[in-house]
């Protein structure tokens, strides 16, 4: 029977697309309906519009699947209508054929067709390969940049005793920021952080910002609240920067973990703060933290902000981080095409992926 592809709704082939994913064990969840609410909040509330997938089916049976989820960027004044590949998998049976570039091919003809002007792979080698082979960008994959808040529980989970050099990292740690922050501004006076409940998120008014001239992520706060507030698998905390002068948001953060924190998103407005200063502002409304870690694209400027912090790239660097890898299409021809070029300009943060 000769295999089929065709472009969908997520939920017009749930159940088919759900037992491949069953079937190839490819979540780490140990029953049907655990899979099935993951695609259902996924699905719901990961996309800034309806998001879109193609499969590829043998008969009735689905045997390759890609969607695409949506993001709404803008760069210097300017909205960039921008697509996020996930779920990308073909059954091992068909793995060594055409099916998985077939895949890739028809989200990069949105590009060619207008339906989007950037495209933004990120994943693993197999499916990072097929995207530069077909004439992605490779962009490569993001650090961790790092800062210990407590060094005490740091040290003593590496090996017994290295808890006592706590107080000579502390000192040592102190020195080192103080040199390299010496130049940098102070955070302004009356901003404070709050952790915001999901009902506070979706009455978020950034209308006030000062325009960014680097790429940027404009999510809604409806997108906002469903990730991260809709996720029933895990916990993450939003954080608002508030003026308590005039009780308007300036900052977001977004982080998951108690202890040692990952922060997914940061957005800001520009005229008033630095990503590094709202970052700082959230590890201080998270007493219990111990370390805190910040996957940035090492070649953007943003990530030169936080080295000139005093964040460090650790030798432990997270091992899925390190071997996902980000690529970018887009249009010769596009407006933008020259500024999409400049890396140095894109503030990418970990939450445009797809997760």
């Amino acid at each position: 029977m000769a295999i089929t592809f065709r472009r969908a709704s997520p939920f017009e082939v749930r159940e088919p697309v759900v037992e491949l994913y069953w079937r190839m064990r490819k979540w780490p969840y140990e029953t049907k309906e655990e899979y099935y609410r993951y695609w259902d909040w996924r699905y719901s509330s990961l996309s800034e519009s309806d998001a879109t997938v193609w499969i590829a089916a043998d008969g009735d049976t689905v045997i390759g699947h890609i969607a695409m989820y949506s993001r709404h960027l803008r760069l210097d004044g300017h909205d960039v209508r921008a697509g996020v590949p996930g779920n990308f998998l073909v059954d091992e049976r068909f793995r060594n054929s055409l099916i998985g570039p077939r895949l890739v091919d028809v989200l990069r003809r949105t590009v060619r067709e207008g339906e989007i002007e950037l495209l933004l792979g990120y994943g693993n080698a197999i499916a990072h390969a097929m995207f530069v082979g077909l004439g992605d960008r490779d962009i490569g994959p993001m650090q961790p940049f790092a800062d210990v808040r407590r060094w005490d529980p740091v040290l003593a989970r590496r090996t017994a005793g290295a808890a006592l050099l706590a107080p000579l990292a502390r000192a040592a740690a102190w020195a080192r920021k103080a040199v390299l922050r010496r130049h940098l501004p102070d955070v302004a006076e009356g901003l404070v952080v709050r952790d915001l409940s999901s009902d506070e998120v979706l009455a978020l008014d950034r209308s006030h910002w000062t325009r960014s001239e680097s790429l940027v992520l404009c999510e809604s706060p409806v997108l906002l609240a469903n990730r991260f507030f809709r996720c029933p698998f895990r916990s993450h905390h939003v954080f608002g920067v508030i003026d308590e002068r005039t009780d308007r948001l300036e900052g977001m953060v977004v982080t998951e973990g108690t202890t040692r924190i990952r922060v997914w998103e940061c957005e800001v407005n520009e005229g008033v703060l630095s990503e590094v200063q709202a970052v700082e502002l959230a590890l201080g409304a998270s007493p219990s933290a111990e370390s805190v870690y910040v996957p940035l694209l090492p070649q953007s400027a943003l990530a030169d902000d936080f080295s000139q912090a005093g964040f460090v790239n650790p030798s432990d660097a997270d091992t899925v981080l390190a071997e996902t890898w980000w690529s970018a299409h887009w249009l010769p021809t596009h407006p933008l095409a020259a500024e999409f070029a400049d890396l140095r300009r894109w503030k990418l943060w970990y939450a445009w992926c797809h997760h």
